[in-house]
């Protein structure tokens, strides 16, 4: 089960976290999700802005949960989504 979706609308990609039960924590499942839905939204030449939302009504995104290593997983996400913005 996915817990990064992608909804594209109008040239504007809607990148939900989808793990409301834990606030929409990332967990390093979630990383690797949000990595590929950045290449996807890179790759697209239709998409021109994309808004990152969470799931639920209670929290939007408190951070990572558990033993992630996220030194790692987060600067390599970072270089994705700014690989993916940039042209932008």
């Amino acid at each position: 089960m996915s817990h990064v979706d992608l909804d594209r609308r109008d040239g504007v990609a809607f990148i939900t976290l989808n793990r409301p039960d834990k606030l929409n924590a990332m967990n390093e499942e979630m990383w690797g999700e949000l990595g590929r839905v950045w290449d996807e939204f890179a790759a697209d030449a239709d998409l021109r802005a994309a808004v990152v939302s969470g799931a639920g009504d209670k929290g939007f995104f408190p951070g990572s949960s558990g033993a992630v290593r996220l030194p790692a997983s987060c600067r390599w996400i970072s270089r994705r989504a700014a690989r993916s913005l940039n042209p932008l």
